[in-house]
């Protein structure tokens, strides 16, 4: 859907993305549920509101950066990043823990990476 990276309209991203219920939210951005089109597998897509970061655009740019750099089977992956006007989409790996303390270390090491780069 589309060419990562590149602008698109909304009607674009609800074309390609079939996007359900919350499942995180944060200062600058939601998180739900989301299928692609025609696949029965589920991911997550963070939608970050670009008029939250009010000059702090780079973060969302640095984000992005480092998780396209990592792989580690500890870490969410990155799939495919999009943009609007409005909004930067992530589509990433969906988490699903078996325990609490595995999604906490996951989140942890993945905010410690965020703040290390």
């Amino acid at each position: 859907c589309g060419v990562q990276g590149k602008r698109l309209p909304w009607t674009e991203i609800e074309r390609c993305y079939e996007i359900g219920s919350v499942v995180g939210d944060g200062n600058f951005a939601v998180v739900r549920e989301c299928r692609v089109r025609g696949s029965t597998q589920t991911f997550a897509m963070k939608m970050v509101d670009k008029a939250k970061l009010q000059g702090r655009g780079h973060m969302i740019q640095n984000e992005i950066a480092l998780l396209r750099s990592l792989a580690h089977p500890r870490l969410v992956q990155l799939l495919r990043s999009h943009h609007t006007d409005t909004y930067v989409y992530l589509l990433m790996e969906l988490f699903h823990s078996v325990g609490k303390n595995w999604a906490d270390v996951r989140y942890i090491i993945y905010v410690q990476a965020l703040e290390i780069f």
